[in-house]
């Protein structure tokens, strides 16, 4: 169904220029750091091949926002899990796969969550995507959202599934954003168009 070992557009440097065919060519295994803009939809710059198997971990968007956005980008919103992360309890009773609402302050309840639907993400075909970051390092200790983001990085990897982290960039320092940065294998920069 897909064919893991085609690198569309793939490029040597760690940082690439923002480009859509970038995130076509990333190999399953692979983690990005993808930094956007405020008013950028992740769901604009990922490929086709992603929303086969596709799991959100969102901060920023309801459900009901992100099945909106999954059609709007001409996709099938019934391959899509998503644990949402607010503090508001949630009422959606609709195609995608979710759990129930995580406070962003719950670091425990959210990498729980991240586990139960990264068991759904097929090896060699799913996608796993972090929207956005930035929501956690405002309640929580960066140290300890460091620490969540490492063992997600590293299970996504183990599973041989693409992840992809959001952040918005210009909103952190330059420590928090390297250790970030470190996690990742490649950095894309949507923020820089």
């Amino acid at each position: 169904m897909t064919r893991s070992d085609e690198r569309i557009g793939a490029s040597s440097d760690s940082t690439t220029e923002p480009s859509r065919t970038e995130l076509f060519g990333l190999d399953h295994g692979e983690r990005v750091l993808v930094s956007v803009e405020d008013a950028t939809s992740i769901y604009d710059v990922l490929p086709d091949r992603a929303f086969t198997n596709l799991f959100v971990v969102s901060t920023g968007r309801s459900p009901h926002d992100i099945e909106a956005e999954v059609q709007r980008v001409g996709h099938d919103p019934n391959k899509v899990g998503v644990v949402p992360v607010t503090a508001m309890a949630g009422d959606y009773d609709g195609p995608l796969w979710t759990t129930d609402p995580v406070s962003a302050t719950d670091l425990t309840g959210i990498s729980i969550a991240f586990s139960r639907g990264l068991q759904h993400l097929q090896p060699d075909v799913g996608w796993f995507v972090f929207d956005d970051i930035l929501t956690l390092l405002m309640y929580s200790d960066a140290d300890r959202v460091h620490r969540l983001i490492d063992d997600m990085c590293q299970r996504v990897h183990q599973r041989s599934v693409v992840g992809v982290f959001v952040v918005e960039r210009d909103l952190l320092d330059d420590e928090t954003y390297g250790k970030l940065k470190h996690l990742c294998a490649t950095e894309i920069r949507l923020d820089e168009a």
